[in-house]
């Protein structure tokens, strides 16, 4: 009787228990997963720079309003184009969508490039999530840049001049030299 009522309840209770746990474990979520990457391998000053953006939604629902931005660059840059804060209506699972920034710096020396902020909806519930770290890029002085990447035209002309110089002097004394012996042997 009671005994056997009692455990067929508590197997109903126990199955519900798991069907909802299942079905917590099988709700559909958004989940974004942004890269920030800096194109440039040097960046250098009063030069343009690339900074991309790659948002991906790895999860199995769509996510909504999704807002880029991006704090990092505030002081001593110039935004030349793209926006340092940027919508997207939607990004559905599985597929990504991607921005670009150029920026110029201003001032040499190390610089922190810190994460971006990504702010979405899945269904009414905002998440917040953030960027890969690109971490420490270090700006160039451009005479600096200039000296180790300008091709130097004008110095390899005079180089090629001077060893021109140093290989046809002492070539010319020796066939003067040469055509001298040569007539007195005749």
């Amino acid at each position: 009787g009671i005994a056997g009522t009692s455990t067929v309840t508590m197997q109903s209770v126990r199955v519900a228990l798991l069907l909802a746990l299942c079905g917590l474990c099988a709700a559909q979520e958004a989940r974004l997963l942004t890269s920030k990457e800096v194109i440039n391998k040097v960046v250098v000053v009063d030069k343009d720079f690339a900074v991309k953006y790659t948002i991906y939604n790895a999860g199995d629902a769509v996510a909504k309003d999704i807002t880029l931005e991006d704090e990092s660059f505030d002081e001593g840059f110039t935004r030349m184009s793209g926006l340092t804060s940027v919508s997207f209506p939607s990004i559905a699972p599985g597929e990504s969508v991607s921005h670009s920034l150029v920026m110029q710096a201003h001032a040499p020396g190390p610089f922190n490039c810190s994460v971006a902020k990504v702010q979405y909806y899945t269904d009414d519930d905002v998440q917040t999530s953030y960027s890969s770290n690109p971490g420490s890029v270090s700006v160039s002085p451009s005479d600096e840049y200039s000296r180790a990447f300008n091709p130097h035209f004008v110095e390899w002309m005079l180089f090629g001049g001077f060893v021109a110089a140093l290989v046809i002097i002492p070539f010319t004394s020796w066939k003067a030299a040469a055509s001298k012996y040569s007539k007195k042997a005749n």
